[in-house]
């Protein structure tokens, strides 16, 4: 057997079209390309770090500095009706500054909390992030590769998609079928 003949005789012009076991994890993060996501943090070398790698993933990163810039950002979303980043990724120090005025943000506009908002927390602090009712995730800070992939497949939202397309529902017409009746059997 060669590789575009199968033993049937017939001849597959691009043995790329064969069958290929679906890889869902590759899948969820190409569904990643072309979303908006904030990093924030006043590391430059974390942020571009951070940044690098959503990039890979065909991530568009708005990338913010400080907390000024965060108000800024805030201020230009707080009237939308509709959910414009895939998620926030913030350091712990620019959190605590912008807290309060997340908050406030959000009393306005609880739209906003519809986008996940994922702190990188000292390993002692994580704790207590994970307190605060506005914060999802709380990653370690520096996040390592793999932590960020699983975070990465947590917020895509493939996942519903896919269980919504797989759901097996009830089918759209009933056949019923008829039973010969026996003459002397009831």
């Amino acid at each position: 057997m060669s590789l575009g003949t199968f033993d049937y005789g017939i001849v597959v012009k691009n043995p790329v079209d064969t069958y290929r076991p679906v890889n869902r994890f590759a899948e969820g993060l190409r569904t990643l390309y072309g979303r908006k996501m904030v990093v924030a943090s006043e590391d430059a070398a974390l942020r571009d770090e951070l940044a690098g790698f959503l990039r890979r993933y065909g991530v568009d990163v708005t990338l913010l500095d400080s907390a000024a810039a965060i108000e800024a950002e805030i201020e230009k979303r707080l009237l939308g009706t509709q959910r414009v980043y895939l998620a926030i990724l913030i350091d712990e120090p620019l959190a605590e500054a912008i807290l309060p005025r997340w908050r406030s943000a959000l009393r306005i506009n609880p739209v906003l909390g519809e986008t996940p908002v994922a702190v990188l927390a000292s390993p002692a602090r994580e704790g207590a992030w994970q307190a605060v009712e506005e914060v999802r995730y709380v990653l370690s800070a520096p996040p390592l590769p793999r932590q960020m992939l699983k975070w990465l497949g947590t917020i895509s939202r493939w996942r519903s998609f896919v269980q919504e397309l797989e759901k097996v529902g009830p089918p759209p017409v009933h056949l019923q079928r008829r039973q010969k009746e026996v003459p002397g059997k009831h």
